[in-house]
């Protein structure tokens, strides 16, 4: 926290009370010395409670206008704060990317096409793949900068046949699907996307290990048990058909709950175990 205004203000009114002080007190000993001496000590008096009303405005300049620049400079922080967290609240509901992952010409290597919708520069900083993570460290592209209303293609993540869910991690904390969530690889010639298969999707981004059970009204259960985070984890499970469903992660020290919505407009959710 700065307070370098209000220490300029505060060395001002220091020098202002130091100088009034030093003026009363030159007015004070030339009254002195013009009084004749049977008058000087009826004076003492007087010159007493003059010094002592000196004193106590000393005292006035000195606590309490700093503990009011002291508290003005703290609330002025406060309120900067407060529209700076607001702003970014504002920004992150704003965020809007559109991702699609698709293979290259030989189904070995994975694609990652980005599409920034939205009029902010959104900076993309981490890319999942199942259960990898990938960051600066792995993937020169990254972070990313996307400018208002832009794309990139992100290119050359290697995979292997199988199955492959894809999301994206924005700088202000934003996930983003691919589109084409799940992709099949099947072989060298054949992949398809399975875009409406009901999926939630569990990211972990605390170390640990963990419980992780789902269910629903309807009777569902699935259950996944010693989870391991080193340092963050990934799991997708499949569900069979629209409607509400409950996450439960279970760690060594803290259960998390969440509820989940699939729906035919929204067949993937998310949960963020932090």
């Amino acid at each position: 926290m700065e307070l370098n205004g209000g220490s300029r203000v505060l060395d001002v009114c220091l020098v202002a009370l130091a100088a009034f002080i030093l003026a009363e007190l030159a007015i004070l000993i030339r009254k002195t010395r013009t009084l004749p001496l049977r008058r000087l000590g009826s004076s003492r008096s007087g010159l007493a409670t003059v010094l002592g009303t000196l004193i106590f405005v000393g005292i006035i300049f000195t606590c309490v206008i700093p503990l009011f620049l002291y508290v003005n400079t703290v609330n002025s922080y406060y309120e900067k704060r407060v529209t700076e967290m607001r702003q970014f609240d504002q920004e992150r509901e704003m965020e809007e990317l559109e991702v699609y992952a698709y293979p290259n010409d030989t189904n070995t290597a994975l694609n990652v096409y980005i599409r920034n919708r939205c009029a902010l520069q959104v900076e993309v900083m981490r890319v999942w793949v199942n259960d990898t993570i990938y960051d600066e460290t792995g993937l020169s592209d990254l972070p990313l900068v996307l400018s208002g209303v832009s794309d990139y293609d992100i290119q050359g993540i290697e995979i292997s046949f199988g199955f492959y869910d894809v999301w994206v991690m924005t700088e202000r904390g934003n996930l983003f699907a691919s589109f084409t969530n799940t992709i099949h690889i099947e072989n060298e010639t054949y992949w398809e996307p399975s875009a409406y298969n009901f999926a939630i999707h569990i990211f972990i981004t605390k170390a640990g290990q963990y419980d992780i059970t789902v269910t629903s009204d309807f009777g569902y259960i699935q259950h996944l048990e010693g989870v391991k985070a080193a340092p963050t984890a990934y799991r997708m499970i499949a569900v069979p058909k629209p409607g509400m469903y409950n996450v439960t992660v279970v760690g060594s020290s803290k259960t998390w709950h969440f509820d989940c919505g699939v729906s035919w407009t929204y067949p993937h959710a998310q949960v963020v175990v932090q």
